[in-house]
């Protein structure tokens, strides 16, 4: 597939581009060649290949098509994703002229009944996964699991400075 740039004239063989930009290529053909409107996306980990900035950027459009009538099923392991989510979810709480000084449009918003959340687990008494279903509340989606994660990671960075001598960086004064 050949893409041209209009400002410089150049034709970009889609193939030549970072991964990223080619995984968007599908999502851009759709917005630009589909009515949006019970259109239904299935996207397996749409931040895959994108900078944190991207991701952020990916979920507002991911909002947009959901405010044009689409349905957009998605499955993630981002943390970015998924907090900026919760920011849109919270959003809906928020008046749209309010929302607009935030620098978001006025329809930039998700409701809590627009979302749903399930969390797969491995259950090690069945062998397999487990779908656990999320309350979405005005707050958006828990994010324990996120959080448990970052928790272990600092109690991990704990015992290596314990371990190599640095215990009075936990020490009060």
């Amino acid at each position: 597939m050949v893409d041209s740039d209009e400002r410089y004239g150049l034709d970009i063989d889609i193939n030549k581009t970072s991964s990223g930009i080619q995984e968007l290529t599908s999502l851009y053909l759709v917005i630009k060649h589909f009515d949006l409107k019970n259109l239904m996306l299935i996207i397996e980990e749409p931040e895959a290949h994108l900078h944190p900035e991207l991701i952020i950027n990916m979920t507002r459009v991911l909002t947009w098509l959901v405010r044009k009538g689409a349905y957009v099923i998605i499955t993630t392991h981002s943390d970015y994703l998924f907090s900026k989510l919760n920011l849109l979810i919270k959003l809906s709480k928020v008046d749209k002229d309010k929302r607009v000084k935030l620098g978001y449009t006025e329809d930039e918003y998700l409701k809590p009944d627009e979302v749903s959340a399930y969390l797969f687990k491995y259950s090690q008494e069945l062998r397999s996964s487990i779908a656990e279903k999320l309350t979405v509340g005005d707050e958006g989606v828990p994010e324990d699991e996120f959080a448990d994660i970052v928790i272990e990671i600092k109690n991990e960075y704990v015992k290596v400075d314990l371990y190599e001598g640095r215990e009075d960086s936990y020490t009060r004064e």
